[in-house]
């Protein structure tokens, strides 16, 4: 019987990330549309889920295929008569193919004569085909199908959100790192510039090796940060430049997925333990149970088939008397072999053996990046509180500075108000930093994320 196959397991605690995906932008929806459709790995998964989903629906599809196999045959002789006479051969042959377990196969010919004195048509003798190969054995074509589909749609959602989780990334990265280095130039111009100053007052022994020393490592080390931004920028160049008020609308977007909108982390395992990779493993153990089983019968090879056949019809007449039916059960009883059996049943056993060590290494695995991805959830935590003390502490050094404005050069204000907004811009990157790893949780479930955001489900 056909399973119907879930896709998404749903929790009430999923409410709030619904009513957040109405409020994804066209322009992110077509923005994210275009990137994975430039994306070759997820075309050609997006071809595969294609093919297996047919070949699933296909399994199930009782209608028989039907093939014609028409051959025309022309010949000409010369009768007893001596004169010249044309024959044409038409043989028909229908197959259905799988129909429970059963072929059906049906041949029929048709012959024409022509000669200058007369014509006539006349149809071949004819039989009719039921075969089992597979005979007292369980089919696991369909559910070797089954096991494809559900690995296809799960490696398609899986690469989706990976893709999506990338795109959401792409998009802050390109705003935050545009203005982290832009701040950083403007403090390396400020630090080159009072780097030049204390050279001259190295030189005239007014400042000390130690502290000429120090000014330059703290210039390396800028400079550095502008690199290593600019490199990361690299990979943010498919989106392009991103404006605050983008940035404003994607914490809008992913606003529910936040650590307090989680399931439960019972229910969160609960999921885990049946999603689409996991289901399909499940099934890949049942296959392997079946084919050990089919085994102690397919080692004596029954078959049976029955044939109902016609021969030489006269003038076209069908009469009883011509119909014969017969039936043959055939089978194989192994006396002696160089260990092919053994070897068989040795091989069918270790492959059901290696399916239940998978199942319970993926869920083993999965387990464990739960756990990782909770201690993630709780580093990101811990840095966006570190990230606000850091911003109030640059605020209040900045507000002293502006105070007091009288007492420093125009240099150290401006480096206070970059460090100010620097603090300001981290505190954004710890907020999503935060936000993506939450969003991991969902992707472990197995979640369709992008669907939950509004977008187009998988169909």
């Amino acid at each position: 019987m056909k399973r119907r196959i879930p896709i998404f397991s749903i929790f009430s605690t999923l409410a709030l990330l619904l009513m957040a995906g109405t409020l994804v932008g066209q322009d992110v929806i077509s923005g994210f549309e275009n990137y994975i459709n430039s994306n070759s790995s997820y075309l050609s998964a997006l071809s595969e889920y294609f093919t297996a989903r047919y070949n699933y629906e296909n399994a199930f599809n009782k209608s028989p295929t039907i093939n014609l196999n028409p051959e025309i045959t022309i010949s000409t002789a010369q009768n007893s008569d001596s004169n010249v006479f044309s024959r044409v051969n038409i043989p028909l042959v229908i197959n259905f193919a799988n129909v429970d377990g059963f072929n059906l196969n049906a041949e029929i010919g048709f012959s024409y004569d022509y000669s200058p004195n007369s014509n006539s048509f006349s149809v071949e003798p004819f039989a009719i085909s039921l075969v089992n190969n597979n005979l007292f054995q369980e089919d696991t074509s369909s559910l070797t199908y089954e096991m494809q589909y559900l690995l296809s749609l799960w490696n398609l959602v899986s690469l989706r959100n990976e893709l999506l989780i990338n795109y959401i990334q792409d998009t802050f990265n390109s705003y935050y790192l545009n203005n982290k280095l832009e701040i950083l130039k403007a403090k390396y111009d400020i630090k080159a510039v009072e780097f030049r100053q204390s050279l001259e007052k190295n030189e005239k022994g007014l400042l000390s090796d130690d502290e000429l020393y120090g000014e330059q490592i703290e210039l390396y080390n800028l400079k550095n940060q502008i690199l290593e931004v600019s490199n990361g920028l690299l990979d943010a160049k498919k989106v392009g430049k991103v404006s605050k008020d983008t940035i404003e609308e994607l914490f809008a977007i992913l606003s529910g997925f936040n650590k307090n909108n989680l399931p439960s982390r019972e229910e969160i395992e609960k999921v885990i333990e049946k999603r689409l990779d996991i289901e399909a493993q499940r099934i890949a153990i049942t296959v392997a149970e079946k084919n050990l089983n089919n085994y102690f019968i397919k080692k004596y090879d029954p078959a049976i088939s029955v044939t109902l056949s016609h021969s030489n019809p006269t003038n076209n007449e069908f009469s009883i008397e011509n119909f014969k039916l017969s039936s043959t059960l055939s089978f194989n009883i192994p006396i002696l072999d160089k260990g092919e059996l053994q070897n068989t049943k040795r091989e069918l056993e270790q492959k059901l053996k290696i399916e239940r060590v998978r199942l319970s290494e993926k869920i083993d695995d999965l387990k464990t990046s739960l756990q990782k991805t909770y201690t993630n959830i709780e580093k990101a935590t811990n840095n966006l509180e570190i990230s606000k003390i850091e911003l109030k502490m640059k605020q209040k050094n900045y507000e002293e500075f502006s105070k007091n404005s009288q007492y420093y050069s125009p240099s150290k204000l401006k480096l206070s108000e970059l460090d100010y907004k620097l603090s300001a811009l981290e505190l954004e990157n710890a907020k999503f930093s935060l936000i993506i790893s939450t969003l991991q949780i969902y992707n472990l479930m197995g979640m369709d994320i992008y669907a939950l955001l509004g977008g187009e489900p998988i169909r």
